[in-house]
This record gives C-alpha cells, sequence and structure tokens, in this order.
C-alpha cells in the first residue's frame, strides 16, 4: 500500500482481467513467477520515466530519483514526493503557478520567473506522460511474460 507521500500507478492493459482471471487456476507459485516476470517490465518502465524526468528540468529530475518499480502482477511504479524530493514530484509534473518556500521570500517579488513550469490545467510534463506514451509497449511485453509462464505451468 501507497504511503501518505507516495504517488503509485498500476498501468491499464486490455484484456489484463482475463488473464488474471485465469492465473487463479493455477498454482500460487506460478502467480510468483508472473509477479518476478512483471517486475522486469516494472524497472524497464521506471528506468524510461526516470530518464524523462532527468531531462525535462532539474526539479524533476530531483523527484524522477525516487521513481521505482512495485512487484505486482501488473506493470506499476510509484514514487515518493519526501525527503529530498519533498514538493518536488506534483509541482514538476502538473507545474505551478506561483511562488513557494524560499523564491516566496519579499526579495523575489518583483521577479518574472517561478521554479516550475506553469500550470496548465492538468496535462502531465514528463511522468504519466511517460508512462501512457510505453503503454503499447508494456501490454506486449506483459504478455509476453504470462504466457510464457502459463505455458510453463500447464504443461
Amino acid at each position: 500500500m501507497a504511503s501518505k507521500g507516495t504517488l503509485r500507478i498500476v498501468i491499464r492493459i486490455d484484456g489484463a482481467d482475463e488473464v488474471l482471471r485465469a492465473f487463479r487456476k493455477l498454482p500460487k507459485d506460478a502467480s510468483n513467477e508472473l509477479r518476478d516476470g512483471t517486475l522486469e517490465v516494472s524497472r524497464e518502465l521506471a528506468n524510461r520515466i526516470r530518464a524523462a524526468g532527468t531531462a525535462f528540468s532539474r526539479q524533476a529530475a530531483r523527484a524522477a530519483g525516487t521513481v521505482k518499480a512495485v512487484r505486482d502482477r501488473v506493470p506499476a511504479v510509484q514514487a515518493s514526493n519526501t525527503g529530498r524530493a519533498r514538493g518536488f514530484l506534483f509541482a514538476s509534473e502538473f507545474g505551478m503557478n506561483r511562488k513557494t518556500g524560499w523564491y516566496r521570500k519579499r526579495r523575489y517579488f518583483d521577479s518574472a520567473g517561478y521554479q516550475f513550469t506553469p500550470h496548465s490545467g492538468g496535462g502531465s510534463n514528463w511522468f504519466f506522460v511517460t508512462a501512457e506514451d510505453n503503454q503499447e509497449w508494456m501490454a506486449g511485453r506483459w504478455f509476453g511474460v504470462a504466457d510464457r509462464v502459463v505455458e510453463k505451468w500447464s504443461a
């Protein structure tokens, strides 16, 4: 379960529900094997999201350092909004139209710049957009993992 300062996304894959229902008929070891294979897919997605954050901005790079894969039956990643990345995850992902923290001090009132990209109404800058762009790739890899596990355990 994700903690209060953690963002966790589970990737939607069309047809995954039927595959997961079929896995209930197989031994528990098959489900564990699926989790292990899915973790590899999730790690690759986490690497791609970290790279997108690093390329986007310095603040996003700090938040991207917290992105990690989660062991689940379907691909999942999580990012933290605590520690050194406190406050950077959502502001770098969605933008912000005000000054915060040290940049809110009086001497910066007349400054035209902002710490983060401007908030544009909800569009993703690096985290969600990267996950969505890689959804088809992940579905293919995940179904490949599921097929290998089913083939091994049905024989």
